[in-house]
C-alpha cells in the first residue's frame, strides 16, 4: 500500500514528516515529488529502509562508525551498543565498566573513543573490549572527535581537552567568558576546529586546538552540535537555529 505524505518541515534540500507509523523491523519504502506552484516534478527512483531498535530503553547519545565494518553508539547509564554494518545486523549490549552518562564517541586512531560524565574516557579498537583512560577533569565531557592527528574532546564549565593518543590529556585555556557555559559540540577540517556550546558560544582554534577565540554569532539560543561537510562548518541548535561559515 501506499500513502502520500505532505512533509512537516522542508528546506533547500530536504524535508521531514511524521505520517507514518514506524516500527522496527518494518521496512518503509520512500519516492519523493517536489512541488513549487503549479509545477510538479516527477517521481525520484525508490529508496528504501528497514528502522532497528536496540534491546536497551536508555537514551542513546552518540554514534560512530570505523569506516569498516563495525558502529558503537553510546548513552546514559554506561550503554554501549554495537553492530555489524549491514542493514539488518542486531545492535549487541557491551559492558562498559562506567555508571554515568556517555556522551561522545568518535572513530580515529584506529580504535573507538569515548567521553562522557565525570570526565570519563574510554578506548576500544574493536568496539567490544573497553579500557579507561584518565582526562585529568571530573568535569562532565560532552563530545569528542579525531583531529586527523589527535583528539579533543569539550564539556561543562567550558572544559577543552585535547591528546595525541587517547591516553594522556591536556586541559586547554579557555576564554574567560566561555568557562561557565557547557561546551556540546566539536568539529574541525585541515585547519581550524569549532567549538560550540549553550548561550550561543562559538569558539575557533587552529588545528593545535590550544588557542581559542570566541566569536560573536548574533545568537543567545544553545548551540548544540557542529560539523564540516566537506566545504562548511554548519551549526545547529535550539528553536531551529541553523548556521554555517
Amino acid at each position: 500500500s501506499s500513502t502520500q505524505v505532505v512533509p512537516t518541515a522542508s528546506g533547500f534540500e530536504w524535508v521531514t514528516h511524521s505520517g507514518v507509523d514506524v516500527v522496527a523491523g518494518t521496512a518503509l519504502y520512500y519516492r519523493v515529488q517536489a512541488v513549487s506552484g503549479t509545477l510538479t516534478s516527477v517521481l525520484s527512483d525508490e529508496v528504501t529502509g528497514t528502522p532497528l531498535e536496540t534491546d536497551t530503553q536508555s537514551q542513546l547519545n552518540d554514534v560512530s562508525w570505523n569506516g569498516a565494518n563495525t558502529l558503537v553508539a553510546v548513552g546514559d547509564a554506561g550503554v554501549i551498543r554495537n553492530k555489524a554494518s549491514g542493514i539488518a545486523d542486531p545492535w549487541n549490549p557491551v559492558s562498559s565498566g562506567v555508571v554515568g552518562s556517555l556522551a561522545g564517541v568518535t572513530w580515529g586512531n584506529s580504535e573507538f573513543l569515548v567521553v562522557g560524565a565525570g570526565g570519563t574516557v574510554l578506548r576500544s579498537a574493536d568496539g567490544t573490549n573497553w579500557s579507561p583512560a584518565s582526562s585529568g577533569l571530573t568535569a562532565d565531557l560532552e563530545d569528542v572527535a579525531w583531529l586527523g592527528n589527535g583528539y579533543i574532546a569539550v564539556g561543562k564549565n567550558g572544559a577543552i581537552l585535547t591528546s595525541n593518543d587517547g591516553s594522556s590529556w591536556t586541559v586547554q585555556t579557555t576564554p574567560p567568558t566561555a568557562t561557565t557555559v557547557t561546551l556540546e559540540g566539536v568539529a574541525s577540517n585541515s585547519t581550524t576546529i569549532v567549538v560550540v556550546g549553550t548561550n550561543g558560544t562559538l569558539l575557533t582554534s587552529d588545528i593545535s586546538g590550544v588557542t581559542w577565540t570566541e566569536v560573536d554569532v548574533g545568537e543567545s539560543n544553545d548551540l548544540n552540535d557542529v560539523t564540516w561537510d566537506g566545504s562548511r562548518f554548519i551549526v545547529v541548535g535550539s528553536r531551529d537555529t541553523i548556521l554555517t561559515s
